[in-house]
């Protein structure tokens, strides 16, 4: 029993693992920062009333480390936040509809599949689809309440 169940924990826990880093690193770098910044603090406030050189250097690097950290995040995309802003945008193309944006966004071998995992439609049907219900039925406004996305594989 013991047995079974020891490789579907292991195999699962290198890619939570990477997710997590990904995460904080990347797409949530303010707690990283913030424990920077409050161990930078810290070391610094005892190295100056110890008059410890030691404390000091480790305070800067602490804070050169939360700098490092927040620019890393600022300048890496991932692919998660990618999905997140591609699908802001293909909202943001249909009121008022943009068809040549629309066009150029959506890849020529798109497939959209249903919930049942079937192949609905392809890329041109489904942009035709599309616009004769935005024309028949037009969008004057919109809104994005939350997003949430997942990258498997």
């Amino acid at each position: 029993m013991f047995r079974s169940l020891l490789p579907l924990r292991c195999s699962g826990f290198p890619v939570i693992l990477a997710s997590l880093i990904t995460h904080l690193l990347f797409e949530s770098p303010a707690v990283l920062v913030a424990v920077g910044l409050l161990t930078a603090v810290m070391l610094l406030f005892i190295g100056w009333r110890r008059a410890s050189r030691g404390h000091l250097i480790a305070a800067a690097w602490a804070g050169v480390a939360a700098g490092a950290v927040w620019t890393f995040a600022a300048l890496v995309t991932t692919d998660r936040e990618w999905l997140i802003d591609q699908t802001r945008r293909l909202v943001q193309l249909t009121a008022p509809l943009d068809e040549e944006q629309l066009k150029i966004l959506i890849d020529p071998a798109a497939q959209f599949v249903s919930v049942a995992g079937q192949a609905c439609a392809d890329r041109l049907h489904l942009l035709d689809r599309l616009v004769s219900l935005v024309r028949r039925y037009p969008i004057e406004s919109h809104s994005v309440r939350q997003i949430g996305a997942e990258i498997r594989g």
